[in-house]
């Protein structure tokens, strides 16, 4: 149990660190631990289904993350792989880096969690992530995971394409209409 607390301590204070938190604080709620320790055991179950010799392509990681029904933007991936590489170089945790597109499980893992931040680091989503017109973010669950699962229920319903033009077409109006200021 010590180990599993260690190594949550350590995975918050990086993500913290990372996303530009000037003090990071930790405090320990074992509701939160325990959430850490199942979302952990998920990414480890998807990446043991996708390595070859105890490691997984960068280029594996969309298809990584929606197996775990997860759907970050390629920039958001892009952005956690080059900040994780670059503290490791930094910290001179790897003095020689395997390759630009090699990841272990500890790799894999700690971009999922630059990107799906814990709820123990106390961070606002709108901090960590951002909703784009791609990949939008709809009350802190992901547009995509909505529509994945629209067939179950009427998650994300149908728009009348008429009415949405109407509404674009009222919208360039009163944009043009508008005095310059």
């Amino acid at each position: 149990m010590a180990s599993a607390v260690s190594e949550y301590r350590g995975i918050l204070r990086r993500t913290q660190e990372r996303h530009g938190k000037m003090k990071p604080s930790l405090y320990l709620t074992y509701d939160e631990l325990d959430s850490y320790l199942d979302q952990k055991k998920k990414f480890e179950l998807m990446f043991k289904k996708r390595e070859f010799w105890n490691e997984m392509e960068s280029s594996e990681l969309p298809a990584f993350f929606n197996d775990c029904s997860l759907f970050p933007s390629q920039e958001e991936v892009t952005d956690a792989w080059d900040s994780i590489r670059k503290s490791r170089t930094m910290n001179r945790e790897r003095k020689k880096m395997r390759s630009k597109t090699a990841m272990t499980r500890d790799d894999v893992i700690e971009v999922a969690f630059y990107i799906f931040v814990p709820q123990g680091a106390r961070m606002e989503p709108s901090v960590t992530r951002s909703s784009t017109w791609m990949n939008p973010v709809v009350n802190g669950e992901e547009g995509q995971k909505l529509r994945q699962h629209g067939d179950e229920g009427d998650v994300i319903e149908e728009a009348d394409i008429k009415k949405v033009g109407d509404l674009v077409a009222k919208a360039y109006r009163d944009r043009k209409d508008a005095p310059d200021t």
